[in-house]
Order: C-alpha cells, then structure tokens, then sequence
C-alpha cells in the first residue's frame, strides 16, 4: 500500500492490478484512527495525550473491533469520547465510526454479498442500489 511499491509496480506492470488484503486495510484504519487522535489532542491541548486525558487512555480500545467488543464496552467508549468537548470528541468519534464501517464491509467478503447490501452498509438504510447499466 506505500506509495513507491505502487509507483513502483505502475511503472514495471502497467497493466496489473493491485489487491490489498484485509489485515493492511483494518491496520491502516486503525493507525488513521490513532493519527487522527493524536493530532487532536496535540491541536486542542498543546501537548501529547497522557495519562489524565481520556482520548489518551481509550487508545486501545479505539483500535479494538467493536464486533469483538461487549454492547457495554461500546456504549462506554462512545459515552466517554461523547463528554469529551466536541473539537476533540467529534474527529475522533468519526475516525472510529469509519473504521467501523470499514469492519463491517469487510466482513461481509466471504458472504458473497450483492450490490444492494454492499449499498446499504454504506449508506445505513434499506435503500435499494442502483441497477448496473
């Protein structure tokens, strides 16, 4: 997924097309989602997170698939980043949702899934997808 091995593989084998497996896509989400809490609470406290800054201290349960997690555990984590204020709060929430999200597509590979549930996972309804012209 870097940008020189796809530079690199453009150039040798024009015609190639790159597959990413699932274990690199949730990586890179939860490192996004680790990036985007870092710099928000750089941008709103000054600092780096650390003990005493709960965005800090969910950090593990931020990269941690919710699927995996109990109801509980979910509801606490998203209680907890809800109290925090909103600029610090709001771009991490959406970070993690999109993970989420991206979990939940993912797992959905093996099953074979047609374009109308592929659309309503991205769209969170039970809208019908767009026939293929």
């Amino acid at each position: 997924m870097s940008t020189i091995f796809k530079f690199a593989v453009r150039r040798a084998l024009p015609h190639a097309i790159l597959v990413v497996d699932h274990f690199h896509l949730v990586q890179l989400a939860n490192q996004t989602v680790t990036e985007v809490r870092r710099r928000v609470t750089v941008q709103q406290r000054g600092r780096r997170g650390r003990k005493g800054n709960r965005e800090w201290e969910l950090r593990n349960r931020l990269t941690r698939s919710a699927a995996r997690m109990r109801g509980e555990h979910v509801d606490a984590l998203v209680d907890d980043l809800s109290a925090l204020p909103t600029p610090i709060s709001a771009p991490i929430l959406a970070a993690w949702n999109a993970k989420e999200d991206l979990l939940d597509l993912l797992a959905t590979a093996r099953t074979h899934p047609d374009r109308e549930q592929i659309c309503r996972l991205f769209i969170g309804s039970t809208a019908v997808a767009p026939k293929p012209t």
